[in-house]
């Protein structure tokens, strides 16, 4: 029972971050169908930018790193948006 604000926090961060994510997967994928491009590389730099944190956040909060666990679940939007830019800009396939 000690940790379960901690926990709830955790999912508190995880729903509202992945619901910005929902948001911006269908209106990416329908600004990139709206222009006739591939979607493929919009997929990919989302799948790493939130791979990535949810990665981080499990190494912070299995070394007890609770608080600092919670906040790494922040960065998602940021990855997704720094991954997707850089995807843009230098791996165009």
């Amino acid at each position: 029972m000690k940790y379960l604000p901690i926990w709830l926090a955790w999912l508190a961060a995880l729903a509202s971050n992945g619901f910005i994510v929902y948001l911006w997967v269908v209106f990416g994928l329908a600004a990139a169908g709206g222009q006739g491009s591939d979607a493929r590389g919009f997929i990919e730099s989302t799948v790493a930018g939130v791979g990535l944190s949810f990665l981080i956040s499990a190494i912070l909060m299995a070394r007890d790193k609770l608080a600092a666990g919670i906040v790494s679940v922040f960065s998602m939007m940021p990855l997704v948006i720094a991954f997707t830019v850089a995807y843009g800009k230098f791996i165009k396939v």
